[in-house]
């Protein structure tokens, strides 16, 4: 049945970029319920740089009225990748199966077939058919308010963004899709009036509740969006760029002001000493589970996925003799639930084996998740050499198990080319194919290597983590990883599979792995909460101050965030940025690790009305999935274990790691230097062309009291004296435009003595004069120049070559010069923020101005620098963590 389109095309466009393939128009619309009428063309837009914003003024009364733009793609192919973060992911173009909650595999009555495509439930989806699709949503049903799609054939991508909330409502975002007429609509519009809305497992035409406002006559209404047009060659270049701008329309992060970790720690570590272990003496049966006075199979020892060995782990970094000799228990009962074939059955619930199947889990007793034997695998390994250091002694049957469990998954690959989503632990086969449920195979495996010093299973690591890379992540997929979610994309799978990547780098050192673990970070980063999301009035947690940055979106069926990564701290994501040097992806975990402490009930913070003290909610709603009344309402009490040690994991994390993470400087910044610098705050002038100069990018991290930018336009160092604000600190970025410009470098003694000959040297030794003079007590980091050619003849067609008998190293030579002299710390641009080869990529000209990922670079360098300068001052007297911005 062909839908009737809401919306048309206007007739005149406004053309945003030669990338752009939409058609644009903004439009004032009237609501009857659901329907719009009466739409009307807005003729007042003004763009700035990557901006469109319209300006309306009421010319009468307009009840339930609303704004919006439109972006109508023509010659539009089904082979487009659709995304809206945490909701839509390749358009949800998948089988769909009309089953109800929770799904399993055989109520969707397929046969097996190894090759057959993912299979979801009814969630949002595009239709494969090629019929009209319409997907309605609003900006609380993302993890940023963000739409866009990849271009196949063009190689294109294009994002539009908005800010979630305006005064006029809540922001709404519809794809309306036309196979037939090759067309695609992306409408963003305030505020949002759905059409569609999804509740579990059912999408659906229904009254959503969805109400516009009345609009009084002369009332003036703005209304903004951000267009992002960029070239991308892949899926993989399309979500990086989606990371780099998700926080666009968001604003900087404001972390909540939670206990102290040790504190938490604490509460939930008792709370699972006494209420979360089962023990059977007459048996010799003991485990840490969910539900131990309870009948219901995932309330008891569940192994892998909110399981054991997982919930050991904590218990090992805070033992006491009680919690070693549980522990053990615990191995003597994971060493009897090895299948024929060397995989885990997924339940053991008082001695009584189970699968995972939901409503055959006695039928189906050997059918398990491959995800749940990889992952006691890889916790299991690691709990075990944790045990050995504290003196436990290892029984040579705890070993056997974790090295028939790695034989089995190797017999799996070996025999099936890929990993399944369930297997049947007695003979090994598949039963349920495809999805990137063994999304920790490949990591497990490359520490079963080590461990057992068996090459052989590196080897099944390196070819499947190719195999996920190439089959599932590359084109834009990662799901299937919950039992209860049929292959949906969910946040779990690209967690799991950047832990892979990252272990397979630690191990063997190779660069592969960094760029894999790359593209599963912004993968992942996609189901990061971006925004504090404006809980109800009447919720609590709008009553609780919650801040909803940080936590983590479950899947495209479970349409709710939560706490944390399911079930582990995504610390992965710190040591990628140690491998790259890139300060976004702590970032994502820092988001999650300094929020998640909101979501634990303790004596001080009663979160969960009934909950015991070390107990941790589920859900935070940020949507009305399970009903308007549920957004931002927290559940009586605690729901599931697994949260507990999501929070242990995380909180565990936090306290172990310090790198790029976020602090407040009770201090002012200066920034001085060419337009590279002065680009900070004027990023209209590029035209779109980057979002965000390093300025901005470092106040994520070193969050100053005060910033100013005092850079100049086309500078050299010689402008910028006299153009100096007071500050306690100060970044100084000139070089560049001295070399374009014929300003002579000099010799170290022109700076030394105070030369007056106009010099480089002479003419940095006034600027620091200058400085010292305003702020005496202020410290000063100098940059290096970045390294730069082209720009039309204003530097030489290369780095390497002289302008005017001088080279540009000169000029980063005499910087790390007087640095050296006067004890400065440097931030090496030159050295460390690109080469020739890669400079244009780095570039948003040839090859002068950085883009984004070349401003990325920059900010990294002064944060290491100011890191340094931190440390010399004696570091805890200076920085305190972030509680308010």
């Amino acid at each position: 049945m062909k839908m009737t389109r809401m919306w048309f095309a206007l007739a005149a466009a406004i053309t945003a970029s030669a990338l752009t393939a939409a058609a644009q128009g903004a439009f004032v619309c009237q609501y009857d319920g659901m329907n719009a009428t009466n739409r009307v063309e807005v003729k007042s837009v003004k763009t700035s740089g990557v901006n469109r914003t319209l300006t309306w003024q009421a010319d009468r009364d307009y009840p339930q009225c609303g704004v919006g733009f439109e972006f109508v793609v023509t010659d539009w192919s089904t082979n487009n990748y659709v995304f809206a973060p945490a909701a839509i992911y390749g358009g949800n173009r998948f089988d769909i199966a009309s089953v109800r909650y929770p799904p399993y595999i055989t109520d969707w009555g397929m046969p097996e077939n190894p090759n057959r495509p993912v299979v979801t439930t009814n969630i949002h989806h595009l239709n494969k058919d090629g019929t009209d699709a319409r997907i309605d949503f609003l900006a609380g049903e993302t993890s940023a308010p963000m739409v866009g799609y990849w271009d196949s054939v063009k190689k294109e991508g294009h994002l539009y963004l908005a800010d979630p909330m305006t005064p006029l409502g809540e922001t709404g975002f519809s794809v309306r899709e036309s196979p037939k007429e090759k067309t695609c609509t992306f409408v963003i519009a305030a505020p949002g009036v759905r059409m569609t809305k999804y509740t579990m497992c059912r999408s659906r035409q229904e009254d959503c509740g969805d109400r516009a406002p009345d609009i009084k006559k002369d009332t003036t209404v703005t209304f903004g969006v951000s267009v992002i047009d960029f070239p991308a060659k892949d899926i993989d270049a399309f979500l990086v760029r989606a990371f780099d701008v998700r926080k666009l329309r968001t604003g900087r992060t404001v972390h909540a002001k939670t206990e102290d970790p040790e504190t938490v720690i604490g509460q939930i570590l008792a709370n699972e000493d006494a209420n979360h272990w089962y023990e059977d003496k007459e048996k010799g049966l003991g485990y840490y589970c969910n539900q131990p006075k309870g009948n219901g199979p995932f309330g008891h020892l569940q192994l892998g996925w909110n399981g054991v060995p997982v919930y050991l782990l904590p218990m090992l970094e805070h033992p006491t003799p009680e919690r070693l000799r549980r522990c053990a228990l615990c191995w003597d009962a994971i060493t009897g639930m090895n299948g024929k074939s060397g995989l885990y059955y997924a339940i053991n619930r008082r001695g009584e084996l189970l699968g995972d199947a939901f409503g055959h889990m006695t039928q189906l007793r050997d059918h398990a998740m491959i995800r749940r034997t990889a992952i006691t695998i890889y916790y299991g390994i690691q709990s075990l050499q944790k045990m050995e250091a504290l003196g436990v002694a290892i029984k040579p049957e705890w070993k056997a198990s974790v090295r028939k469990a790695c034989d089995g998954v190797v017999a799996v690959w070996k025999r099936y080319g890929q990993l399944g989503q369930y297997v049947r632990v007695d003979s090994g086969e598949i039963h349920a194919p495809n999805s990137t449920n063994g999304a920790l195979v490949p990591g497990a495996l490359a520490l079963a290597s080590k461990y057992f010093g068996n090459p052989a299973y590196l080897d099944v690591a390196k070819a499947t983590g190719r195999y996920l890379y190439g089959h599932d992540l590359a084109k834009g997929y990662c799901g299937g990883g919950p039992a209860e979610i049929l292959e949906a994309p969910d946040s779990e799978s690209s967690c799991e599979l950047g832990e892979s990547f990252i272990a397979l780098w630690e191990l063997t050192g190779e660069r592969e792995w960094v760029e894999k673990a790359k593209a599963a970070a912004a993968m992942y980063a996609s189901w990061v909460e971006a925004f504090d999301y404006p809980f109800p009035e009447t919720s609590r947690m709008n009553q609780l101050g919650i801040k909803a940055t940080g936590s983590v979106w479950a899947s495209v069926q479970n349409r709710h965030s939560a706490p944390g990564p399911y079930v582990m701290s995504a610390d992965w994501l710190v040591k990628l940025s140690r491998a790259t040097g890139d300060s976004r992806y702590a970032q994502v975990f820092y988001d999650n690790a300094l929020n998640i402490a909101q979501y634990a009930t303790t004596e001080k913070n009663r979160f969960m009305p009934k909950g015991d003290p070390g107990t941790l909610t589920e859900r935070v709603n940020t949507c009305d999935w399970e009903g308007r009344n549920h957004i931002g309402a927290v559940m009586d009490r605690d729901s599931n274990q697994a949260w507990e040690n999501v929070a242990l994991f995380t909180l565990m994390a936090l306290q172990k790691n310090t790198l790029y993470r976020p602090r407040g400087i009770d201090a002012t910044w200066c920034s001085l230097g060419t337009s590279i610098t002065w680009y900070n705050a004027n990023v209209h002038n590029a035209r779109g062309k980057f979002t965000r100069g390093y300025q901005d990018r470092v106040l994520d991290v070193l969050r100053f009291k005060g910033f100013i930018n005092c850079g100049v336009n086309g500078g050299v160092v010689a402008s910028q004296h006299g153009r100096i604000s007071k500050a306690d600190y100060y970044t100084i970025e000139h070089g560049v435009n001295d070399w374009g410009q014929d300003v002579k470098p000099g010799v170290l003694a022109d700076y030394e003595n105070n030369a007056s000959n106009k010099t480089f040297y002479a003419n940095y030794r006034i600027l620091i004069d200058q400085i010292r003079a305003i702020s005496p007590q202020a410290k000063i980091i100098l940059c290096t120049p970045r390294k730069s050619y082209g720009f039309g003849k204003y530097l030489p067609p290369q780095e390497t070559l002289p302008k005017n008998g001088n080279y540009l190293r000169e000029y980063a030579e005499a910087v790390r010069a007087i640095a050296k002299k006067e004890g400065f710390a440097v931030a090496d641009f030159y050295a460390n923020c690109g080469e020739e080869p890669e400079l244009a990529d780095l570039s948003i000209d040839v090859a002068l101005h950085p883009n984004d990922p070349g401003y990325q670079r920059m900010a990294d360098e002064i944060i290491n620098a100011f890191e340094k300068v931190f440390e010399a001052e004696g570091g805890a007297d200076t920085l305190a963590p972030v509680q308010s911005q």
